[in-house]
C-alpha cells in the first residue's frame, strides 16, 4: 500500500469512528506530523506518522531523503544496518520526532490543545503489524496497537516515549555533527 492511499483510508475510517482528524498541509501548515487525531471527550490528541509499505521498501525513501534531517537519517542507516529497521527508526525518530517538535498550535479547528494531553501514534498497514511489533519492542517503546478493519493499525505510544522521540532525534543530530571530535 502506498503512503497517500494509506493516509486517505486512515482519515476516512478514523472520522467514521467519530474522531476529529486533521491533515498536514490541508488543515494546518507544514508537512509534519502527517495527521493529528483528536479525542476531545478524553482530553487528548495524537500526533501521527504514517508508515506505508513504500516507506519501508529497499532502498527506503525515508533513508535516501536528503532534506534538513539527512544527518539523523544517516545515523539510523549506520545504527541499523538492516534497511527496514533503519526505515522504521527514521519514520519514528526523524519524522514523528520532528512532527512533535513542529506541532506547536494552541488552538486549531476548534480544538484547544493547551488543555489536552499529547501522545505520539503510528499508522501502518495491517500487513506489517507483526514486523512493527518486533521493531517497536526492539526500540523499547511502550505502545498499544489497535487494528482497524484489517486495513491498518493505529499504534499509540506512551506519554513518556512521546516525550523521548524528539529528544532522541536531537541527540542523533548532535552525535552526527560531533562525530569527528
Amino acid at each position: 500500500m502506498f503512503r497517500n492511499e494509506l493516509i486517505i483510508l486512515s482519515v476516512e475510517n478514523l472520522r467514521k469512528m467519530g474522531l476529529q482528524v486533521l491533515r498536514a498541509s490541508l488543515d494546518y501548515r507544514g508537512d509534519k506530523p502527517d495527521l493529528v487525531v483528536i479525542y476531545p471527550d478524553k482530553g487528548k490528541y495524537y500526533l501521527v506518522e504514517v508508515i506505508a509499505e513504500d516507506c519501508l521498501s529497499s532502498p527506503s525513501p525515508r533513508l535516501i531523503n536528503k532534506g534538513r534531517n539527512a544527518d539523523s537519517r544517516e545515523f539510523c542507516r549506520k545504527l541499523y544496518p538492516d534497511e527496514r529497521t533503519a526505515a522504521w527508526a527514521a519514520g519514528i525518530y526523524c519524522d514523528l520526532g520532528r512532527g512533535i517538535e513542529l506541532f506547536a498550535y494552541k488552538e486549531l479547528a476548534g480544538a484547544n490543545f493547551s488543555h489536552m494531553n499529547k501522545y505520539a501514534a503510528l499508522i501502518y498497514p495491517s500487513a506489517v503489524s507483526k514486523e512493527a511489533d518486533k521493531v517497536l519492542t526492539f526500540f523499547k517503546l511502550q505502545f498499544r496497537a489497535l487494528d482497524v478493519l484489517g486495513i491498518f493499525t493505529l499504534t499509540l505510544l506512551s506519554q513518556p516515549d512521546t516525550a523521548k522521540l524528539s529528544e532522541a532525534r536531537r541527540f542523533m543530530q548532535f552525535l552526527v555533527a560531533n562525530r569527528d571530535m
